[in-house]
């Protein structure tokens, strides 16, 4: 079938393609019937990003900018893999690649936002210049290290005891 991996229920049921039924109908609603109703849901879902593929990006963002909400997601999806790439290029000191990703994704979200296409700019242009920067103030922020002591410190409460089984807040009511 035509599925495509990316879009699950949740995602289709997050954007309202796919409704729950309340716990009667959910219970007698027959295996097969649920996945037609799934795979009709991201078929329809796949059509309208396959008709939006006829535009270019610019063509994209004017339509987002009268009302259309699918392209969001469209151009979202198209250049996640250009996240993908800037971020497992980089490296962010005490953080991981998901981090990265989801500070580029931020930048993409941005340049999706406030992309105009009467400048002279193509918006692929744009969005990886917005993505990269967003990585980069990231590690940037990172190397810093400005928030180091707050997550060096050790709680009061913590689970980890001395030889005497106190923790660190006991310890410190003893002191007076």
């Amino acid at each position: 079938k035509d599925y495509d991996g990316d879009n699950n229920i949740e995602a289709l049921y997050m954007k309202g393609l796919f409704r729950r039924g309340n716990t009667a109908s959910t219970k007698s609603l027959a295996k097969e019937s649920f996945y037609e109703d799934v795979y009709k849901c991201v078929t329809k879902e796949n059509k309208k990003m396959k008709d939006l593929q006829q535009y270019t990006d610019e063509e994209l963002i004017v339509q987002l900018h009268n009302g259309n909400q699918s392209v969001e997601t469209y151009l979202l999806n198209k250049y996640k893999g250009l996240v993908l790439k800037k971020a497992h290029a980089m490296f962010l000191a005490g953080g991981e690649t998901e981090d990265l990703i989801q500070e580029g994704m931020i930048g993409l979200f941005k340049a999706v936002r406030d992309y105009q296409p009467d400048k002279d700019s193509s918006f692929f242009h744009f969005a990886d210049l917005c993505i990269a920067r967003q990585m980069y103030t990231a590690v940037e922020a990172s190397n810093r290290k400005k928030h180091a002591p707050l997550n060096s410190y050790v709680p009061l409460y913590a689970d980890s005891e001395d030889s005497e089984g106190r923790n660190l807040a006991d310890v410190l009511e003893t002191i007076d």
